[in-house]
């Protein structure tokens, strides 16, 4: 069977009847709906991106686009694909692997050799074109040649693919010349005409060397005071302090509720601790939290681990966590506000 769309060379009655000889049933496509023939759809978009990468690598133009997709086919023929259990479809299609020996790099620089009968003694006996793809039927290399403007067949080539010297690079843009005067102070020694043929001194760029410290946020004493939940002065401290406050039952059931989840996401195992090794403590962060209006709507506790007593490269080495950014959130709530999601 044969999928394919619904163009006129897939549908013409000379192609119907080389099917029908063949034995080849047909199967066309619903008009705009290529989802029907993915395979092929998908095919055709890896073969453009690669012709596209070609000749953006090489800086070439768009008029060899002809050129750069055989030479995609070419390639995509001899590589091995996971759908044949990795063989390549030339070795399917004839049995044999196909030889690789032969490839190059496409655009690359290939001096074509010039036959004696089209050239002096004084001429020089290779020309330098740009390798733009393979020849069916031919046993040689395609090539072009940017002087003439014109396809060179030939077998005897020399290839430098390290460098693509052929590569047309945008040249770039002389820098534009700043005209300035400086204004100087008039002295009686210094006369019109010597003013004339004075080149103006460019001040040179003064660089200022500082020192270059830490900032004082990334300190280990800043860590010391700086924890998960902002807490005001409003809010207490220690455990001593929530409980002997007015709200001490309040923080109690706060602690109990964080326990509990902590218990529920089994945020912990309890292990062994290693010889010579130096546990990390815990503290309790309290933070009353409150609506729009400033009334306290939630009493929060927050258990958390001293991080900040541990050494780099000793007590940790990569650090990661998997919590998303402020700025992520915000982005994606703009974007649903904005759309009406």
């Amino acid at each position: 069977m044969l999928k394919t769309d619904n163009s006129g060379e897939f549908c013409s009655k000379e192609f119907e009847e080389l099917c029908k000889k063949c034995g080849i049933a047909r199967q066309n496509n619903t008009p705009y709906t290529p989802q029907q023939n993915g395979v092929a759809e998908r095919m055709n978009m890896t073969l453009m991106e690669r012709a596209r990468s070609m000749l953006s690598g090489v800086g070439l133009g768009q008029e060899f686009w002809v050129e750069a997709m055989e030479t995609t086919f070419y390639l995509v023929n001899r590589s091995p694909s996971s759908t044949l259990e990795d063989k390549t479809p030339q070795e399917v299609w004839t049995g044999k692997k196909p030889s690789l020996s032969h490839l190059r790099v496409f655009g690359c620089d290939a001096y074509v050799h010039v036959p004696k009968e089209k050239r002096t003694k004084l001429d020089s006996k290779s020309e330098k074109c740009a390798f733009i793809g393979y020849k069916d039927g031919l046993k040689g290399y395609k090539t072009w040649n940017p002087v003439t403007r014109k396809v060179v067949y030939s077998r005897d080539v020399v290839f430098r693919e390290v460098k693509y010297a052929i590569k047309h690079e945008v040249q770039p843009k002389e820098p534009e010349k700043i005209e300035f005067e400086l204004k100087e102070e008039e002295s009686d020694s210094t006369t019109e005409e010597e003013s004339e043929y004075e080149e103006p001194q460019t001040p040179g760029v003064r660089r200022l060397v500082r020192e270059r410290r830490q900032p004082e946020r990334y300190s280990p004493s800043a860590f010391c005071s700086n924890f998960a939940l902002t807490i005001t002065d409003n809010d207490p401290r220690t455990v001593k302090e929530a409980v002997d406050s007015e709200d001490g039952k309040l923080w109690k059931e706060a602690m109990v509720d964080e326990m509990a989840s902590l218990h529920k996401n089994e945020a912990w195992d309890l292990v062994e601790l290693l010889t010579g090794r130096k546990p990390i403590g815990c503290k309790w962060v309290f933070k009353k939290k409150t609506n729009v209006e400033g009334k306290v709507e939630k009493y929060k506790a927050q258990l958390v681990a001293k991080g900040y007593s541990q050494v780099s490269r000793i007590d940790f080495g990569d650090i990661f966590s998997p919590v998303s950014k402020v700025a992520s959130i915000r982005l994606l709530l703009s974007i649903a506000a904005a759309f009406d999601f």
